[in-house]
């Protein structure tokens, strides 16, 4: 007895193609003109034709099979003002590293591309990447928030690392920094703490959509005016400190830690400290993101869009958002009883 399920070789049939055409007509392939896969999908739609879950699986474990075979390599594409200069912020070099491992596991290699290299326009970009036979693209976190990019989007398929590309809009991995600072704000009242403050970069904050302002604005803990400045000098701060009076301080990124001990801080005995942030020291209390899976996330995306021969900007963009987790360290510490007024320190929070 015939099987109901409509099958590739039938659609072969009514469109007068080899199986293999139709396979790849339905995946977008460039091989296959613009015209006759407009055929095909349609010839599908009309016959009912859904994929079999199965196949589907045995066709994507042989082409990774193929490609693990011929060392495909991936673009990830930077454009700091020098070569390098990604490589100074900790979030972002373990976004390489966690990148450039599950890329290893899947058979590909990463290779680095500098859109600031003199003489790389756009169409040399395009040019470079489709003689070294590459087909995916990995746009790195940006140096500035709300950027853009001018490339040849239409030939490749493409992911992009954090939110700081807006235009185009393009699949994405990234933190949930909103939860973060949900997150950090909870268990500073749960330790204790009743006066917050936040000392923030705008730049950072935008990078995120203010999602870090969104949610202190809500936050149900005693907040501090937040003090909202690039690159504050240590007058701005201390000037902070005194008028707000704050019982602990979070911060977008660990440095603000070296900072206040400079500035004569006791943590945690008389401030606690936090980053939303966590550049991986030990010591740091704060939300540890997991740069290296948010990368690796954007690695497994790209390797569906490339089986699935996905090219350009696509149409509803879609975000992996992963959620950020508490770390305890040492700047912060259980607030248990009061002195003249102010809470203090009992124990560290271990």
């Amino acid at each position: 007895m015939k099987s109901s399920r409509v099958t590739l070789r039938d659609i072969a049939v009514r469109c007068r193609l080899s199986t293999a055409a139709v396979s790849l007509a339905l995946r977008n392939h460039r091989s296959i003109p613009d015209g006759t896969r407009s055929r095909v999908k349609n010839a599908s739609e009309a016959m009912g034709y859904r994929p079999d879950p199965a196949l589907a699986a045995l066709n994507f474990y042989r082409h990774n099979r193929l490609s693990n075979a011929k060392g495909n390599v991936l673009a990830y594409v930077t454009c700091f003002d020098s070569r390098n200069g990604w490589q100074e912020f900790p979030f972002f070099q373990r976004a390489y590293d966690g990148a450039r491992e599950r890329a290893k596991y899947l058979g590909y290699r990463i290779e680095d591309v500098w859109l600031n290299e003199p003489g790389l326009s756009p169409d040399r970009f395009g040019s470079i990447l489709e003689n070294r036979g590459i087909r995916g693209i990995i746009i790195a976190p940006l140096p500035r928030p709300a950027s853009k990019l001018d490339l040849p989007w239409q030939k490749f398929s493409c992911v992009t690392i954090g939110p700081s590309l807006v235009d185009p809009e393009l699949h994405s991995s990234c933190g949930n920094q909103y939860q973060a600072m949900l997150l950090a704000l909870d268990e500073l009242r749960l330790l204790g703490y009743r006066r917050i403050g936040l000392i923030l970069d705008p730049d950072a904050d935008r990078r995120h959509q203010r999602k870090y302002q969104a949610a202190l604005a809500i936050a149900d803990v005693g907040k501090a005016q937040p003090l909202i400045a690039s690159h504050p000098n240590d007058t701005e701060i201390k000037a902070w400190l005194k008028k707000e009076k704050p019982d602990a301080v979070v911060a977008n990124e660990d440095s603000m830690y070296d900072r206040l001990i400079g500035l004569g801080a006791s943590i945690p005995s008389k401030l606690g400290f936090a980053s939303v942030v966590r550049s991986g020291r030990k010591a740091i209390s704060g939300v540890e993101t997991f740069p290296e899976q948010i990368a690796a996330a954007a690695v497994n995306r790209l390797q569906q869009m490339l089986y699935e021969n996905e090219l350009g900007i696509p149409e509803l963009p879609g975000c992996m958002m992963l959620p950020g987790k508490w770390v305890s360290g040492s700047t912060t510490r259980r607030q248990t009883a009061k002195r003249n007024g102010t809470l203090v320190g009992a124990k560290a929070d271990e």
